[in-house]
């Protein structure tokens, strides 16, 4: 936020969510600069869960439909040529968008998609509902309706050949038979993330078909079986996925590592933490593993947060300990006293104060429990040598 303001001052405005609301006189009716970043870090936190499911159903649809794949891929390497694909290739490759509508269709990251709530006693086909009622749109039941959908159960991106809106096109068409599908909820109330989503899964599907054949892994017991791979979310493949990418050239291969090194240039190595420049937001992931216990040191507690139980039964073995997930993030605040107003409103909130920390160097963090049970930091300066 700090370097937001900075770029503010000197002229240079990105257009993004933060700056746009710290710019604003009125912050755009937030109470204060701190929950605008706090909401605008959850953005990314959330609809990276979903992009993560997105991208492994679409793996699950390339080892299911293989010719889906290869006519894909001609498509994509037509125009691409020998270089890696970007956002912007998006509308120059119209199958890729018509991949993208049917993964959300056939494999809908939230099923029973986004809930609202009745703001007043409503009579509907002979139900009451009363007011204050939780209702969800069945998001799985209406992408696999056929009346709706010819075929549902088949991944079949044709079906959206001659479907060329975009994912805000698409929710704000005047009625639902024109919406391609339900991933991102419905009414005035849509997933806030659906932008991230949109961008991620494009150019995960295009750089993956460009780069890999995707095929399911040795010894996989075939046709694959979805109850193989149970998820942690219904309707959705879980992370032993059998699957297995192959690079498809040593020119590719080069490619690939070429950009790595590159993105590697704007990583900020430093011991349990990692930090990637993500535009005008610098997001900070704790290791894996090394932050599962706590740490008790004189000055405070930091609180243990480990990974998920899939992803120990994948990666870890019988003696190692059972975690839950309780994935880190940090919101870096400019000094004590504002850390102190974060935790005071935390606790007017009934947030959950995990552990607090003084650090050497005179910074302080107050560690928080979010609604999912991960575990949030308010740092100020004085925490790193750098900061």
């Amino acid at each position: 936020m700090q370097r937001i303001k900075k770029d503010i001052s000197d002229g240079v405005f990105h257009d993004a969510f933060l700056p746009t609301v710290i710019n604003d006189g009125k912050l755009l009716g937030f109470p204060s600069e701190g929950e605008a970043a706090y909401l605008s870090l959850q953005l990314v936190i959330r609809a990276a869960d979903t992009s993560r499911m997105s991208t492994w159903s679409f793996l699950e649809a390339m080892m299911m439909y293989p010719e889906v794949q290869v006519k894909a891929r001609r498509e994509i390497e037509a125009y691409m040529g020998d270089r890696s694909p970007v956002f912007a290739d998006l509308e120059q490759v119209p199958c890729v968008r018509c991949l993208m509508k049917e993964v959300w269709r056939w494999r809908p990251p939230v099923a029973l998609d986004h809930p609202h709530t009745t703001t007043r006693e409503l009579v509907y086909d002979g139900y009451r509902i009363p007011k204050g009622s939780r209702l969800h749109i069945n998001a799985w039941a209406i992408g696999h309706d056929p009346q709706r959908h010819q075929d549902p159960d088949r991944f079949w991106p044709e079906r959206y050949a001659d479907d060329h809106t975009t994912t805000m096109q698409s929710i704000n068409s005047s009625g639902s038979r024109q919406h391609d599908h339900f991933a991102f909820g419905s009414g005035r109330r849509i997933c806030p993330c659906y932008h991230v989503a949109e961008r991620s899964l494009a150019v995960a599907i295009m750089r993956i078909l460009w780069a890999f054949d995707i095929a399911p892994a040795p010894g996989t017991k075939l046709p694959l079986d979805p109850r193989d791979y149970p998820p942690d979310m219904p309707g959705n493949p879980g992370t032993n996925l059998p699957v297995t990418l192959k690079v498809r050239s040593e020119e590719k291969k080069r490619i690939i590592n070429a950009a790595y090194e590159a993105e590697q240039k704007t990583h900020i190595p430093m011991p349990r933490i990692s930090g990637f420049a993500l535009g005008s937001t610098t997001l900070l992931l704790f290791q894996l593993g090394l932050t599962a216990e706590d740490v008790t040191l004189p000055s405070g507690r930091i609180p243990g947060h480990g990974p998920s139980q899939s992803i120990i039964d994948v990666l870890g073995t019988e003696s190692e300990p059972k975690q839950h997930l309780k994935q880190h993030f940090c919101l870096a605040v400019k000094d004590r006293e504002d850390v102190a107003k974060w935790e005071e409103a935390l606790k007017e909130r009934g947030v959950q104060i995990m552990g607090t920390m003084d650090w050497e160097k005179g910074g302080r963090s107050v560690y928080f429990a979010d609604p999912d049970g991960h575990v949030g930091e308010i740092g100020s300066r004085g925490i790193w040598s750098h900061y």
